[in-house]
């Protein structure tokens, strides 16, 4: 053989033939091996080779002047219990989304879930022509600093930046129809994150100079008084009440008779409110609404913050929560009807306990696969499901995408989208690609 390959010996036609069947099938065999080596089966989720063909799997597009020409099509659900099949649910993907973004409520991990979907999608979303995450509104609530919509409606598909609830703007904004899903979080929770991340610290260090780091929360909670004329200036400042109600756009309820008025709207316009809490379930119920599947809500854990005070000792935070209710007494409302309408939604969903333990088992099964595969580009698995349409296939890009700095992600769509200004280093006009898009 090795004669023959150095050309030393002329081979006859039939040695020749002979060779090539033999380097032919010594190829199939390696290629099999590799693939089935990667083959696995456990927790009745079922993987297929990472060689599975990349054309099976909707990949996102680039070039965002195609962006939302399609809605994606209606799917059958086969849904089974025990591992039987159940019954065949028929549903349309919904793509006409406004999130509000709630400060301090895991709101960038469920904008980056919103934005991975309206990427893979190519749906069109709204910005700010500043870029970052929020949305700058006038005196009457209106978006006038937003980058405009490439459709023929003028409006948008997805909304994700922060802002505050208004339903009649956010309707002149959005295509229809359109869902609205809402963010909510343990108040005290909420709020201890909130003084936080906005370093509120400093302030009544400011203010009460003897006040130490340490201490500056607990300070802040017992002593605030919204009459004293030092504390003034952290109300003009910081949302100090009801920062939830707040971002619901009513953060200047003084009655509790207003409230339960207003929030019964709310609670008939949201389609779903995810509880920061029991996000596994809140999820699970996003799913099921919106008609998605279980790669458009699956997560990875966000990092833990760090912070200056204790935020976790039960005592404490049980005190802490006496207080904080005479200073946001609505949110602790608001969080209250979230809930309710939560275990609703979950009781009104067939099989709930049993997705609910799928996405768990996927939700880990993805992290430990993308762990696995970070960086590698072109590696993807296929998972099969039984509470979904056709199973899901998940990507290295999907990783990279599930995991990214929310910040970090708006600015890559950003620059596939517009151009910017040289001078003031806004973002301008859309990129011209090809035409205007279609409704």
């Amino acid at each position: 053989m090795g004669a023959f390959l150095n050309g030393k010996i002329k081979p006859t036609t039939m040695q020749s033939r002979l060779l090539l069947m033999t380097l032919f099938f010594l190829s199939v065999t390696i290629i099999m091996n590799i693939g089935f080596r990667s083959y696995q089966i456990s927790n009745n989720l079922a993987l297929k080779p990472a060689w599975f063909p990349s054309f099976f799997n909707q990949s996102y597009s680039t070039d965002w002047s195609i962006g939302g020409q399609r809605e994606p099509p209606a799917k059958n659900i086969t849904v089974c219990a025990n591992g039987t099949q159940k019954q065949l649910i028929s549903c349309q993907v919904k793509t006409k989304i406004a999130m509000l973004k709630t400060h301090k409520c895991f709101s960038d991990l469920m904008a980056t879930m919103m934005l991975r979907f309206a990427d893979k999608n190519q749906l069109e979303v709204m910005f700010s022509k500043f870029g970052g995450t929020i949305a700058q509104f006038n005196k009457e609530a209106t978006f006038d600093v937003g980058l405009p919509s490439r459709r023929l409606s003028k409006k948008f598909q997805m909304m994700t930046l922060h802002c505050v609830y208004n339903f009649e703007h956010w309707s002149q904004l959005m295509e229809h129809p359109f869902d609205l899903v809402g963010l909510v979080r343990e108040p005290l929770a909420q709020f201890q994150s909130y003084f936080n991340f906005f370093q509120m610290t400093d302030s009544v260090k400011s203010l009460f100079p003897n006040v130490t780091e340490k201490n500056a929360f607990d300070f802040f909670i017992r002593e605030y008084n919204p009459h004293n004329s030092t504390w003034q200036s952290l109300n003009v400042q910081w949302n100090i009440h009801n920062p939830m109600m707040t971002d619901f756009g009513a953060g200047n309820l003084t009655s509790s008779e207003a409230f339960d008025s207003y929030v019964k709207q709310i609670m008939s316009n949201f389609t779903a409110i995810v509880v920061a809490e029991h996000l596994d379930e809140s999820l699970v119920v996003l799913k099921n609404k919106l008609c998605w599947d279980w790669s458009d809500v699956v997560y990875v854990p966000v990092n833990q913050a760090k912070y200056s005070f204790d935020h976790t000792n039960q005592s404490v935070l049980a005190e802490r929560r006496i207080n904080y209710k005479l200073i946001s007494p609505f949110d602790f409302l608001l969080y209250k009807q979230a809930l309710q309408k939560l275990h609703k939604d979950m009781e009104s969903i067939e099989h709930f306990e049993e997705q609910l333990n799928e996405f768990k088992i996927l939700k880990a099964r993805i992290s430990k696969w993308c762990m696995e595969h970070n960086g590698k580009e072109f590696n993807e698995t296929y998972i099969e499901t039984r509470y979904d349409s056709d199973g899901i296939t998940f990507s290295a890009m999907d990783c990279a995408r599930m995991k990214s700095d929310l910040i970090a992600y708006v600015e890559d769509v950003m620059e596939r989208r517009y151009s910017r200004d040289p001078n003031t280093q806004w973002w301008t006009s859309p990129h011209d690609q090809g035409g205007k898009l279609q409704t």
